[in-house]
């Protein structure tokens, strides 16, 4: 068995995340939780029913990876541009994707 980091668990979901990517999407993270990790997904609105549909595949694909070394748990959010997202601390979570929002002036 492979030993569980947030580097894998990023590179999973960014693997999980190819095709899966809609306009609105905003920011996906990983972060630690107990007893795994959770993959945060941001959106511009309320995600749709497809969008969701989309996220749950990727999860999918990152659970099949896991398998059950560590939880997973999805968390699709809403938070309108040009809020920021929140970050977190080197070793507590990883940014995966982020859309381009333009530079501030």
């Amino acid at each position: 068995m492979t030993e569980f980091t947030l580097e894998r668990a990023g590179l999973s979901v960014g693997r999980g995340l190819l095709g899966t990517v809609t306009p609105r999407l905003r920011v996906v993270q990983v972060v630690v939780s107990p007893g795994g990790f959770a993959i945060e997904c941001y959106y511009d609105g309320i995600a749709s029913d497809e969008e969701r549909e989309l996220m749950s595949a990727m999860e999918g694909e990152v659970l099949a990876d896991f398998f059950d070394e560590v939880g997973v748990e999805l968390r699709i959010m809403r938070l309108d541009a040009p809020t920021p997202v929140p970050t977190y601390e080197v070793g507590v979570g990883w940014r995966v994707f982020a859309r381009y929002e333009g530079f501030e002036e």
